[in-house]
């Protein structure tokens, strides 16, 4: 099947956008907004990727479309919207989407997702473990140097 999804559906969307934002039209929530390009632009690699049979872009298409979707919800329910773990576990959505149809990236997925488990979960994890406590605090102030040495080893050693 030929055809040109990718600018087809970033068109539509922005026909769409600049549409309603023209019109009489008013949404309950603000959706005039970038998380609302964000959004588009990501639906539109996913359409791509699927309809197109492209699939590597399936992780950016579901990265842009993830942070569009938080930041929306986000201000639509009052969320923290610069909470790390949330990324992380967008990526790893990604990844795991990724995995179903190209079977790649399922370690990155298990990784990234395990990454937002502990971020979102930092406080009940310490709770959780209490006595060593201490020990959790001094080593979590070396996370940032494990994700650089963990990103170092997958862009340097890790070759197929």
């Amino acid at each position: 099947m030929k055809g040109n999804w990718f600018p087809g559906a970033v068109l539509i969307g922005f026909g769409l956008y600049a549409f309603f934002q023209h019109s009489s039209y008013h949404p309950p929530f603000p959706v005039f907004t970038w998380p609302t390009i964000l959004l588009i632009i990501g639906v539109a690699f996913l359409i791509h990727a699927y309809s197109g049979k492209d699939y590597e872009m399936i992780l950016p298409g579901v990265i842009l479309a993830g942070i569009g979707a938080h930041f929306h919800a986000a201000r639509y329910f009052s969320l923290e919207a610069n909470d790390t773990g949330i990324y992380f576990l967008i990526i790893a959505f990604g990844f795991f989407l990724l995995h179903l149809k190209t079977k790649k990236g399922l370690l990155y997925g298990w990784l990234f997702f395990t990454i937002a488990v502990f971020q979102l979960f930092y406080g009940k994890i310490l709770d959780l473990f209490g006595r060593i406590e201490k020990q959790i605090v001094q080593l979590s102030s070396f996370l940032p140097l494990a994700l650089i040495a963990i990103g170092l080893y997958f862009l340097l050693f890790k070759r197929k």
